[in-house]
């Protein structure tokens, strides 16, 4: 049986999970209720394109996979097929690494299987996020604002990375998610970007609004300009 081009790409991707020689990640979540399907996957592959140029300008060793959420289900916030795919066609015809996955453990166990190397240049430099967050909560696999399906909503668990597989210096982008600078309401609980402070002695950038996604690849200032937001940094503070 002849397997389509996007299939065969996609079963590479997976067979390659543990050894991923890349240096920068972008991680775009599923849409959920979002009217527009697109704006998480065109701003990802916006972003991974960028990072690749610059890593090809500055003649760098450095390379870019691409991680796109997906429950697989429309129905519970995933991508309509021919969407995903694509982009997916999209990044190969860039030479992007595209990896898809469908819960958030699978994304911890691809990003924590760098912890064993001792190679430096195959730590995670750079990390880039686009898609949905909750106050202390990046909610790559959210479904939509129902009360029962948010208590259910698949959330990146930043508690369970190591530090061992980012760069000491490494920089995390969370601007591209609502509110990822703002901690919950309740006691002695942190932001997302707080969460990422002790993996890294670099910077992360986060935004203290809701986002706006007008359509198209948008810088981090036009993700938080329409609702009067700030761009916040933190400061890694690895030991």
């Amino acid at each position: 049986m002849k397997v389509p081009v996007y299939l065969a790409f996609l079963l590479v991707s997976y067979c390659s999970l543990a050894n991923l020689p890349n240096d920068a990640i972008v991680i775009s979540g599923q849409p959920g209720p979002m009217l527009n399907k697109k704006h998480f996957l065109e701003n990802g592959l916006d972003r991974s394109l960028k990072l690749r140029n610059a890593f090809q300008r500055e003649q760098s060793s450095e390379k870019v996979v691409w991680v796109i959420y997906n429950s697989g289900n429309p129905e519970k916030g995933g991508y309509p097929d021919s969407i995903l795919q694509s982009y997916i066609t999209l990044a190969a015809a860039e030479n992007i690494e595209t990896v898809v996955v469908n819960t958030s453990e699978d994304l911890i166990t691809l990003m924590n299987d760098r912890k064993d190397s001792t190679s430096t240049n195959i730590k995670f430099s750079k990390l880039h996020y686009y898609g949905h967050a909750t106050l202390g909560n990046l909610e790559i696999g959210f479904i939509n604002g129902y009360f029962w399906n948010k208590l259910f909503s698949d959330r990146l668990n930043i508690r369970k990375l190591e530090a061992a597989i980012f760069s000491d210096t490494a920089t995390i982008d969370l601007v591209g998610g609502c509110r990822t600078a703002l901690p919950p309401n309740y006691f002695r609980n942190k932001s997302a970007a707080e969460q990422f402070q002790p993996l890294i002695n670099g910077k992360i950038l986060a935004s203290d609004v809701r986002v706006y996604y007008p359509g198209g690849p948008v810088s981090d200032i036009t993700l938080v300009k329409k609702n009067k937001g700030n761009i916040i940094e933190f400061q890694g503070t690895k030991d």
